[in-house]
C-alpha cells in the first residue's frame, strides 16, 4: 500500500506533526528512507523554505539513519513551533 507523504501548510504545524506520526505508522518505506522521504516532501516555496533549512542543517548520514525521521521531527519542532509560537 502506498500512502501519500503528509503535506506542511503554512502556520499548521501541530496538525502536519499529527499527520507525521499516522504516516509512520502505516508506510512501507524502510525507517532507513523515511527522513529522506520527508524531508524531498516539504515545500521549497515557502517564507521560510523549510526544506532547504533541513538540508542545509542535517546531512544526508543523519537523515538516512533509522531514526533519521525522528531527527528531522525534532528539527522541526525546533524550527516550527518557535515560528507558530511567534505568530500567536
Amino acid at each position: 500500500m502506498k500512502i501519500k507523504t503528509p503535506a506542511l501548510k503554512e502556520n499548521n504545524y501541530e496538525r502536519y506533526r499529527l499527520e507525521l506520526m499516522a504516516w509512520r505508522e502505516i508506510t512501507d518505506i524502510p525507517k532507513e528512507k523515511q527522513g529522506i522521504a520527508i524531508g524531498l516532501s516539504l515545500p521549497e516555496e515557502t517564507e521560510s523554505s523549510i526544506r532547504e533549512i533541513i538540508f542545509d542543517e542535517l546531512s544526508i548520514t543523519q537523515l538516512k539513519a533509522d531514526e533519521g525521521l525522528e531527527r528531522l521531527i525534532a528539527f522541526l519542532d525546533e524550527k516550527l513551533k518557535k515560528e507558530v509560537i511567534a505568530d500567536s
